[in-house]
Formats: C-alpha cells, sequence, structure tokens
C-alpha cells in the first residue's frame, strides 16, 4: 500500500515497483520510502486506488532495445574470454558476445587470449544481432552478437570504392595480372 497526499492510500501491485522482476516488494523498496507514482485505475464503487512506481522510470530494456540496433557501432569493455569468443560489457548494463569468427578478418588461427586482455576497451563493435527475450523468461537480458571484423571489412570495402572512383589510371584485371605473371615466370626458367 502506497500513502498518496490528503490520506488516501493506493495499492501498488508487485508487478507496478519495476521493470526488472523482483521477488519482494522489500527487495525493491523500503516502509517510509518517498516516491512518485502514476495512478492506474480508480475504481468509486470498491473504493480501489491502484498506483504504478514503474511506468515513471523509462524501459531499460527499451533503451537497450533502441541504442542496439542492428548495423550500430558501439564501444565495450572486455569481461570475459572463452573458447567461443569475448563477452563485452556494454553501455546501459548490457552485454554483448563477440563470436571467435567475428574477432578479425586474418585466416591465421590465433589464441584469444593473446590477442586481447580482460578488461580492455574496444572500439568499433558492430552489432549483427539482435534478440530480445520476453520478460517472462528467467533471464530477460537481450542477445546481443557484436562484430569486431564487420566495421573492419566496410573500412576497406570503402576505401576501394573511394579508390575505384578517383583513379582514372586503376584499371585492374586478372587476365592481365596473369600474363605478366606468365612471363616473368617464362623469364626465369631461361634463365
Amino acid at each position: 500500500e502506497v500513502q498518496l497526499p490528503n490520506g488516501l492510500v493506493a495499492f501498488m501491485p508487485i508487478s507496478e515497483i519495476a521493470w526488472q522482476r523482483i521477488g519482494a516488494a522489500s527487495d525493491a523498496i523500503s516502509i517510509g520510502d518517498e516516491f512518485d507514482v502514476k495512478l492506474m485505475s480508480v475504481d468509486q464503487r470498491d473504493r480501489r486506488i491502484t498506483a504504478s512506481r514503474k511506468q515513471l522510470i523509462e524501459d531499460p530494456m527499451r533503451v537497450i532495445e533502441n541504442t542496439f540496433r542492428r548495423g550500430t557501432d558501439h564501444s565495450g569493455t572486455i569481461k570475459e574470454i572463452n573458447r567461443g569468443g569475448l563477452v563485452i560489457s556494454l553501455a546501459h548494463g548490457a552485454e554483448g558476445f563477440v563470436p571467435r569468427g567475428e574477432v578479425t578478418n586474418d585466416p591465421t588461427p590465433m589464441r584469444l587470449e593473446d590477442a586481447f586482455k580482460v578488461g580492455k576497451h574496444i572500439e568499433r563493435l558492430r552489432v549483427i544481432e539482435f534478440e530480445r527475450k520476453s520478460r517472462s523468461e528467467g533471464d530477460a537480458k537481450p542477445r546481443i552478437t557484436l562484430s569486431l571484423s564487420a566495421a573492419e571489412r566496410e573500412t576497406e570495402q570503402t576505401a576501394l570504392k573511394d579508390y575505384r572512383a578517383t583513379s582514372k589510371e586503376s584499371r585492374y584485371s586478372l587476365s592481365d595480372s596473369l600474363a605478366a605473371l606468365r612471363d616473368k615466370l617464362a623469364e626465369q626458367e631461361r634463365q
């Protein structure tokens, strides 16, 4: 029960205290706490007022969903390194995962532990997948899949497009290259 001005009392269901799931009201609020509420309903016949605290607080899941849209770049800190990739701490309490195949474009195998350290800050993490989980599931955190190599690939592709667009002399042909290579091999065989 919540004491309102003018001596009125409102009922606040546990589901209206906070956006995250709580076990008991005392986990989020204490007797004597003061906070704003939104009146959800007034039933004059039963003389009952229902109030909500969470309706005045922005839904953290919506903030995360709007921030980490697919294709956006972010920065974060390495929280964990495991066989599958990197677990990254992101803004707004969110967590993302960089699978091993999205760490680099270099095909050479590498030990992630040699290249990265827990606590290291990383820039240009591209969101390649965002899956929101329902609040009814025990862990309502979304699954955010990130890529370090996606932004790198895009930069390379953009640089190549810019080069091709600005270079009038850049006529590259695979057949020209193969012919030059064939001539070079023939010359080496004659020597």
